[in-house]
């Protein structure tokens, strides 16, 4: 056991024990060169007691691939003969056990809204396969919060000991090692009746739900009444919802915490009171009606509140979420669900500008999930190469930059589009359109990337880097004729264009370039330019004006002085091209 005042790995120091139990301690330990406060569980590694020395490990390979607000994170593992210490975050609070020791019931409502959060962590462990197996209100730590009025808050909930749980394995018939708690365990559980799946969760996280808002913990010996003869001031609509998640058979059960989740957001509108009077008003109203329609809409009415689809909840909340934050929740509740990247995304896009951040943020919520949403390749190959392509046009550095109306150079922002090319490439089919592009993107991005430090340092571009380049607009012309955003199509045009009379000079010295290919590609590009319409495009004012830069007055517009610039260094070009474009 490590003494208070030591340092472990040579950085965290342990100030103090939290808890002690089998082969491990949990000291409280700050890191000495960032000054956070860590959770540090010390384990033995012994083969005196098998059990413990599995569920301790069991726990820490679980967590390592995890991150959820509502999980504790693992920050670090040190291992050495006699012990493995792993370092996570500090879970602060007062476990739901204890909250209810002191209270002895908790208020419907606060118990509800902790419920959400419950199924917004369960629905994250459940896309990933991981069954928890062990939900109780000992394993859920409540942290209190204030909210816009300074009152407290529901408060922050965080789900702990993940020491039995385990990954689901398609095909298997039944867990390999059965440990439980019989209070909260569902009968199949119990049982030892096929693997344990979400609903095997559903029907622990029911159970806790009624023992916070009865203070009653279950007793294999009576039968489980329902919450109102406990308490006739519940819910008859929490009623339900707690009846459905503890159903005897699984399939009777909520098929998933999405689905949970709906239900909870909408318990009071699922209360016998509630559902008369929307009955009575109902018939109030559909009286001048026929029977035949009053049945049908009846009908339509109840089996919507019923049978929604899980998709069509999920679309719901989702339509909710305004700011990033409560989009990225939302991520968090359907991490495999496409629509709430792209809401993101375009959030993020609203002002026209990207910010470092911004940028940052959304690589890091897909990375998180890549391996759920990389299912569908060619889907999660298409997110990624437009957000690559937004960037690439529409990076604008810091927060402090975008503010100040400071210019970003073109090497930072095709640097802040690379890893979203990068992830392109690694999911498109090889003869999709997005990953010939893409690749051509990356090729550009490292001219780019060259040319800027060749400037910089004063070296010259080597020939095949020269020609790269120049052949990589080559290959995205035919997708920028493709695309359906005006604004992209004049950027790309306006960036092909500068690159190309930066560069005149030096395609001349190359043999690979040839001046057939620029004078058809620069046809192309005005081709691309003239298919814009005026009025289509008359309300947005950077549309028009960069238009009228390319091309707006023939002596001034961009693309006529670069083919000037193309016919000084190469005559015979003027003779064959098409001079009256």
């Amino acid at each position: 056991m490590a003494t208070i005042g030591a340092i472990i790995n040579d950085r965290y120091k342990i100030q103090d024990v939290i808890g002690s139990g089998g082969m491990s301690t949990v000291y409280r330990a700050i890191d000495t060169k960032l000054n956070i406060l860590y959770a540090l569980k010390e384990i033995q590694k012994t083969t005196d007691n098998e059990i413990i020395a599995e569920t301790s490990m069991n726990e820490v390979n679980l967590l390592k691939g995890l991150n959820n607000s509502h999980i504790p994170r693992i920050i670090d593992i040190i291992e050495d003969d006699l012990h493995v210490f792993v370092v996570q975050e500090l879970v602060q609070g007062i476990s739901l056990e204890d909250l209810l020791e002191e209270q002895h019931k908790i208020q419907q409502e606060i118990v509800v809204e902790w419920m959400k959060q419950m199924c917004n962590v369960l629905y994250y462990l459940h896309s990933k396969d991981i069954i928890h197996r062990d939900i109780k209100p000992g394993n859920i730590m409540f942290a209190p919060t204030m909210n816009d009025d300074g009152d407290n808050a529901a408060g922050h909930i965080t789900l702990i000991d993940f020491g039995i749980g385990r990954t689901f394995k398609e095909g298997k018939k039944r867990d390999t090692k059965v440990y439980l708690t019989e209070e909260f365990a569902a009968p199949e559980q119990k049982k030892q009746i096929g693997q344990s799946n979400p609903k095997t969760d559903i029907y622990s996280l029911g159970l806790t739900m009624r023992t916070l808002v009865t203070g009653q913990y279950p007793d294999e010996s009576i039968k489980l009444e329902p919450i109102t003869q406990i308490d006739s001031s519940l819910s008859t609509g929490l009623e339900k919802i707690i009846l459905k998640c503890t159903a005897e058979e699984p399939e009777e059960r909520y098929h998933s915490c999405l689905e949970l989740l709906y239900d909870l957001e909408h318990y009071k509108e699922n209360e016998d009171l509630y559902l008369r009077e929307q009955k009575k008003k109902f018939w109030i109203f559909a009286s001048t009606f026929a029977v035949s329609l009053i049945c049908a809409i009846l009908a339509c009415i109840f089996s919507l509140s019923v049978n929604i689809l899980e998709s069509k909840n999920y679309n719901l909340i989702l339509k909710d979420a305004i700011t990033s934050d409560e989009i990225i929740k939302v991520i968090d509740i359907g991490p495999d669900k496409i629509e709430g990247y792209e809401k993101l995304w375009n959030y993020y896009m609203e002002d026209g500008s990207i910010s470092k951040s911004e940028n940052q943020e959304m690589g890091s919520v897909l990375e998180k999930n890549e391996v759920l949403l990389s299912k569908d390749r060619e889907t999660y190959a298409k997110l990624n190469f437009d957000i690559g392509q937004d960037v690439w046009f529409n990076y604008g550095g810091t927060d402090e930059q975008i503010l100040n109306n400071n210019m970003v150079s073109d090497s930072q922002k095709t640097a802040a589009s690379a890893s979203f090319f990068e992830k392109t490439i690694k999911y498109a089919n090889e003869d999709s359109e997005y990953y010939k592009a893409a690749n051509a993107y990356i090729t550009w991005n490292k001219y780019i990337q060259v040319l800027y430090n060749s400037q910089k340092n004063g070296k010259v571009v080597d020939e095949k880097t020269l020609t790269d380049g120049y052949y990589s607009i080559h290959t995205l012309i035919p997708v920028i004729e493709n695309c359906d955003e005006p604004i992209v199509k004049l950027k790309m045009c306006s960036q092909a264009l500068a690159t190309i009379n930066l560069n005149i000079y030096r395609y001349k010295s190359t043999e690979a370039i040839n001046s057939i290919d620029i004078a058809r590609d620069m046809e192309s590009i005005l081709s691309i330019i003239n298919s814009i319409n005026d009025n289509e495009i008359m309300d947005n004012e950077l549309c028009t004006n960069l238009k009228s830069t390319l091309i707006g007055k023939k002596e001034d517009g961009v693309y006529y002085t670069t083919r000037d610039s193309i016919c000084e260094v190469y005559p015979e070009v003027e003779e064959t091209w098409n001079m009256s474009n």
